[in-house]
C-alpha cells in the first residue's frame, strides 16, 4: 500500500511503503538556468531537459510520469521556461533557449530562491498583462492617439477625451495614470487645472507639470486655471481622429517624426506615401490576418519583450489590415499636426 506524507508530518506508519511528493523547484530551475548560462549559443529545449536530469539526482516523484505520460520534471521545467521568458530572463527561438543578461543577473543574485523570485515576478507580469489587455481595446487607442496630437501650447481635458469614446472622466484619468502616453500632462481637469491624481511615469521625476506647461506656452490665471483659448475641445479632437460620417472612413495616426532618429514626414509629404518601420518582419501582404501577423511577430521579434511584441503586433495589424482606401493619415512633426492625405491603396511589407 502506498501513501503520501508531508515532510514534517512526524511519524510514518511502520511497514508501509511511502512515496514522498518532493519537488525541488528551486534546484531544478536553478540548474536549467546554469546550463543556459554556461552555453554561448541557444540550447535546444530537449538538450536542457536531458542535462537537468543528468546533473540532478531526481527523486522518484520528479521522475514519475504525469497524466500526459511525460516526466513531471520535464513538464515543470518547460512551464517554468515560459515564466522566465515572460519576465525577460531567457529568450526562445527555433534554435533553442538562450539566457539574457537580466537572467544572468537574476541567477547570480537569487540562486537560493530563484523559484520564489521568478514566480512572484511572473504573477506581477500576468496582472500587468491583464491590465494592458484592457487598455488595448480600440477605443483606448483612440484616446492615446488624441493625447499625442495635443501640441505644445495646447491642452485638452479629461472630459474632452471621455466624450471621444463615451466613458467617464474617471476612466480617462485611470488610463493616463496606468499607460505611459507621451505628454499626458497636457490633459487637465475640466476647469483647466492639473489633475488631482496626476503622476509622472518616469521613475524619480518630481517636477511640477504646471511649470512644464507654462514653459510650453500655456497661460495660467492666478487660480491655476489654464487659458480656455488654448484648449482643444472634444469636437476638434474628433475632427482630427474620428470617422467621416459621410463615407465611413476614419483617420489614422502614423508616427514619422523620429523613425530610427530620422524625421521621415517631409519625405511622406513630398512623395505622397506613408510607411511603417518593420526591419525584422518577413514579407507580408496588405490585409494579412491577425493570427498570421501574430505568428510572424512572435518569430521575427522574439528578441523583444512581451509588451514590445504586443505593441508591434497592434501597430502592424492596424497598418496592414485595418487601414483602408479612403481613410486619412494624420501625423505630427515639430509640434504641428498634419492631416496628410487619403489612402488610395494598401501595400504589403
Amino acid at each position: 500500500m502506498t501513501g503520501n506524507v508531508v515532510h514534517d508530518a512526524g511519524k510514518v506508519p511502520v511497514g508501509k511503503e511511502v512515496t514522498v511528493r518532493e519537488f525541488r523547484r528551486d534546484l531544478l530551475l536553478r540548474t536549467a538556468l546554469e546550463i543556459l548560462a554556461e552555453a554561448n549559443a541557444p540550447v535546444p529545449a530537449g538538450q536542457v531537459l536531458a542535462e537537468v536530469a543528468k546533473r540532478v539526482e531526481l527523486t522518484e516523484f520528479e521522475r514519475s510520469l504525469n497524466k500526459s505520460g511525460r516526466p513531471r520534471v520535464d513538464t515543470y521545467v518547460r512551464f517554468a521556461s515560459g515564466w522566465l521568458r515572460a519576465i525577460g530572463w531567457i529568450e526562445k527561438s527555433d534554435a533553442g533557449w538562450r539566457i539574457t543578461d537580466e537572467g544572468r543577473t537574476g541567477l547570480r543574485e537569487h540562486a537560493a530562491d530563484v523559484y520564489q523570485v521568478t514566480s512572484r515576478r511572473y504573477r506581477a507580469f500576468a496582472r500587468s498583462r491583464k491590465t494592458e489587455e484592457r487598455w488595448a481595446q480600440p477605443g483606448w487607442q483612440t484616446v492615446q492617439d488624441a493625447v499625442e496630437l495635443i501640441a505644445e501650447g495646447s491642452w485638452s481635458s479629461d472630459e474632452d477625451l471621455a466624450d471621444l469614446i463615451d466613458v467617464g472622466s474617471a476612466e480617462i484619468r485611470e488610463f493616463l495614470a496606468t499607460v505611459n502616453v507621451p505628454h499626458h500632462y497636457r490633459v487637465l481637469g475640466e476647469e483647466g487645472t492639473i489633475l488631482a491624481d496626476f503622476q509622472w511615469h518616469e521613475a524619480g521625476r518630481t517636477d511640477d507639470p504646471r511649470e512644464v506647461l507654462a514653459a510650453e506656452g500655456i497661460e495660467f490665471d492666478i487660480a491655476g486655471r489654464a487659458s480656455a483659448e488654448q484648449r482643444i475641445p472634444a469636437d476638434e479632437l474628433r475632427d482630427a481622429l474620428g470617422a467621416d460620417a459621410s463615407t465611413g472612413a476614419r483617420a489614422w495616426l502614423v508616427r514619422g517624426s523620429a523613425v530610427s532618429g530620422v524625421n521621415v514626414v517631409p519625405m511622406w509629404l513630398s512623395e505622397s506615401f506613408v510607411s511603417l518601420a518593420a526591419a525584422h518582419l518577413r514579407p507580408l501582404e496588405g490585409g494579412s490576418g491577425y493570427d498570421e501577423l501574430r505568428t510572424a511577430v512572435e518569430a521575427d521579434y522574439s528578441h523583444l519583450s512581451y509588451h514590445q511584441r504586443r505593441a508591434k503586433l497592434t501597430e502592424l495589424f492596424a497598418f496592414l489590415s485595418r487601414m483602408k482606401p479612403g481613410d486619412a493619415v494624420v501625423t505630427t512633426s515639430e509640434g504641428r499636426v498634419y492631416r496628410l492625405f487619403r489612402i488610395e491603396g494598401v501595400v504589403g511589407v
